[in-house]
């Protein structure tokens, strides 16, 4: 695939393990999703892969990797808007 091209090319880039990761999860194999995003981020920390993984846990029912992404990525970034409203939303959704 594409994305294992662009890991092998640049092993050190997060692009190919974020579009392994976009594509795991639109077929729904969350474990698999999982892993690429983790790579993603361990690659390159930044807020779309922090979210994205987030949302792959969330939907794999690892509530709490989940629940610890976002406050780790916020800890580094406070300044996220959009990982700060998502982590709201959650909170408030979970009541």
């Amino acid at each position: 695939t594409m994305a294992r091209r662009i890991q092998t090319l640049q092993p050190d880039s997060p692009v190919g393990f974020q579009i392994e990761g976009e594509i795991e999860a639109r077929k729904g194999e969350w474990e698999r999703a999982g892993a690429a995003f983790q790579k993603a981020y361990d690659a390159q920390p930044i807020s779309g892969t922090a979210i994205a993984l987030y949302r792959v846990q969330n939907s794999k029912g690892d509530r709490n990797a989940a629940l610890a992404t976002l406050p780790a990525w916020l800890a580094h970034e406070p300044k996220d808007a959009d990982a700060r409203m998502l982590l709201a939303m959650d909170h408030q959704q979970a009541g």
